[in-house]
């Protein structure tokens, strides 16, 4: 994973780039997060059945431009994965139960699809991890797609955050004011990181 392109993006950060941020909210992408975290709160672990697992699993593909086709949720490797992924405080902890899970992902085969189940579970300790960021380390093929890459990538992000995440403040305040709700400096370095990568996608298709 080439890691020098997003250290200078998130390194230049500033307030000035909080609006440009905001406006990639096409489709009511920001409202539709909130509207996720929501469910995913009221998400839990049943005895008999992951229908609560797996209906969280389906509405976070209703995010995404692709369907989910197929699961395995005993990839996660607990007995109780909501409750599981929910109790986790700390980086190392979240490090530790991707470490604990199967290498092939849970969901849909994804690390994509099962990065952003992980994150409306916990938004504060697991990253999104999008076709669109992967450009920004360097991937431009499915190479991207490996439990090993979103693991070094989890813990990329949490490195920046501890370094930069107070200069992120503002664009938190301004998704609060605007949506009802405060992002994760996880969440807040990501969605910078995906705009660009969009920005740049679309310039290009204007040349």
């Amino acid at each position: 994973m080439e890691t020098k392109l997003a250290e200078e993006l998130i390194r230049g950060f500033s307030l000035k780039d909080v609006k440009a941020a905001i406006e990639i909210n096409k489709n009511n992408y920001l409202n539709t997060y909130r509207s996720l975290l929501e469910l995913a709160k009221r998400t839990s672990d049943h005895d008999k059945h992951d229908d609560g697992l797996r209906a969280l699993a389906l509405a976070t593909y209703g995010w995404m431009p692709t369907i989910m086709k197929c699961d395995d949720l005993k990839r996660f490797n607990c007995d109780n994965p909501v409750q599981s992924i929910k109790a986790i405080k700390t980086p190392n902890e979240a490090y530790a139960f991707i470490r604990s899970m199967c290498k092939d992902a849970p969901v849909n085969n994804s690390w994509i699809g099962t990065s952003k189940l992980l994150h409306f579970l916990n938004p504060n300790f697991f990253p999104i991890w999008d076709s669109r960021i992967a450009v920004i380390f360097g991937f431009t093929t499915y190479r991207y797609n490996k439990w090993d890459v979103y693991l070094e990538y989890t813990q990329f992000m949490h490195n920046q955050a501890a370094k930069f995440g107070s200069r992120f403040c503002g664009m938190a305040a301004l998704i609060d004011d605007t949506y009802g709700y405060t992002p994760s400096d996880i969440r807040c370095i990501e969605f910078f990181l995906f705009t660009v990568s969009v920005r740049e996608a679309e310039s290009e298709k204007n040349l």
